[in-house]
């Protein structure tokens, strides 16, 4: 074998995984400069929310002006305060780099859809979104009923913290009973 094979043969096989520990730091680096914000979740369908390993549910919002219209992609604006409850403006329309009002401590982006009657508005951070504002939760299978047991008998016991970027973008960063870290 020459040594110019070689040394292409180790550049092939290396190249890749380099490229892929770079993907993985930097996804790493976002979610650590992320800002954490703890939403509850509450069942979404109280008959059925175990499905495999996931809990089918939506966040519980406090909403200060929900969506107007069905399926509508924009934002919620995180306001001031620190309730259980975060407190949320819904902006049509928002993208990525779009400006924030002074009174916004952070910005979400994703879908929303009205409420209806005594159903409150919904909303789902872009990439959680399963539809109509529901999201799937990942939950240990060893934990998975009494999860869906707590949501079902003790609403909002169960959150989410999700790791919010500057462009908006939001990720799951953990599961919390009773404001403990699950997992841990």
């Amino acid at each position: 074998m020459s040594r110019t094979f070689t040394v292409a043969l180790i550049a092939t096989l290396v190249l890749p995984v380099l490229a892929l520990a770079a993907l993985v730091g930097q996804q790493e680096y976002l979610i650590a400069n992320a800002r954490i914000l703890n939403v509850p979740l509450v069942g979404y369908d109280p008959r059925d929310l175990l499905r495999g390993q996931y809990i089918a549910g939506q966040f519980d919002w406090d909403w200060a002006g929900g969506p107007s219209f069905p399926q509508s992609d924009g934002a919620v604006c995180v306001l001031q305060g620190d309730a259980p409850k975060p407190r949320v403006r819904f902006i049509a329309g928002w993208k990525a780099g779009d400006p924030a009002d002074s009174d916004c401590r952070m910005i979400v982006a994703g879908r929303g859809e009205p409420g209806r009657g005594s159903v409150p508005a919904r909303f789902a951070p872009t990439g959680l979104d399963q539809g109509n504002g529901t999201v799937h939760i990942f939950v240990p299978e060893d934990r998975a009923s009494d999860l869906e047991r707590l949501i079902r008998d003790r609403p909002g016991a169960l959150t989410v913290d999700l790791a919010v970027r500057a462009n908006g973008r939001a990720t799951i960063a953990g599961l919390r009973v009773n404001g403990q870290r699950l997992g841990r």
